[in-house]
């Protein structure tokens, strides 16, 4: 354990009464996107009630925070139309976004989970990589504001159900690393159903088993 070599910092009452008060502005600020579940009754598959994640980037790298928000899809891609990829708002002067199209590249049309920017390949453009249920995408930051998807030439799919990402430097040789949160074992040809009180319902994480997480080492070559 690291102890700081500063003392706690005191608290007053007065502070402690201070309570948070957060507001949703996002109508206000431009922001409509709503998480696709891909629900269908009866078939009780565990993803399709979960939700999306959100990352805070500087795609652009214009000062402003931009806003990167994941999607759902079709969790059987063959039962209909492809649904809207993820969504990417470039922040505005003025506490404002816009949403960026998806022809610009960052647009991942997997069943998205957790995400996280980080420059990977240390060129001073914040990359994305997403976490999906199933392969994730790893998007290049071109710098003239578009992405590339480079999933297969890292390569870092990870072809499990992901939860969130993180990325960091694991052994300080200057290069990001990544590291992959993976949920449980499950496909939909596996899924189970659980009763409750002679209902059919989903079945709680614990009926399955955890899939492991993954330490993607960064060599520094864009692999």
């Amino acid at each position: 354990m690291v102890e700081s070599p500063q003392p706690p910092p005191e608290v007053t009452s007065s502070e402690i009464a201070i309570l948070p008060d957060f507001q949703d502005v996002a109508a206000e600020m431009g922001i409509h996107a709503p998480f696709y579940t891909d629900t269908i009754p009866g078939r009780y598959f565990l993803p399709e009630i979960m939700g999306g994640g959100a990352t805070w980037i500087d795609f652009d790298v214009d000062g402003q925070l931009d806003l990167y928000l994941t999607n759902g899809a079709r969790l059987e891609p063959s039962a209909g139309p492809r649904i809207r990829g993820n969504w990417l708002y470039r922040g505005q002067v003025g506490a404002s976004f816009a949403l960026v199209d998806e022809s610009l590249g960052a647009g991942d049309t997997g069943y998205g989970q957790g995400s996280a920017a980080g420059d990977f390949n240390a060129d001073g453009f914040p990359d994305l990589y997403v976490g999906n249920v199933g392969p994730n995408s790893l998007y290049v930051n071109e710098g003239d504001g578009t992405f590339s998807l480079v999933t297969t030439l890292a390569p870092v799919a990870d072809p499990a159900w992901t939860s969130s990402v993180l990325w960091l430097d694991l052994n300080r040789d200057g290069w990001l690393d990544l590291y992959v949160v993976n949920y449980l074992k499950m496909t939909l040809e596996d899924r189970k159903i659980c009763e409750y009180e002679k209902r059919p319902g989903y079945c709680g994480p614990g009926q399955y088993a955890a899939a492991p997480d993954h330490v993607y080492l960064n060599a520094g070559d864009g692999t």
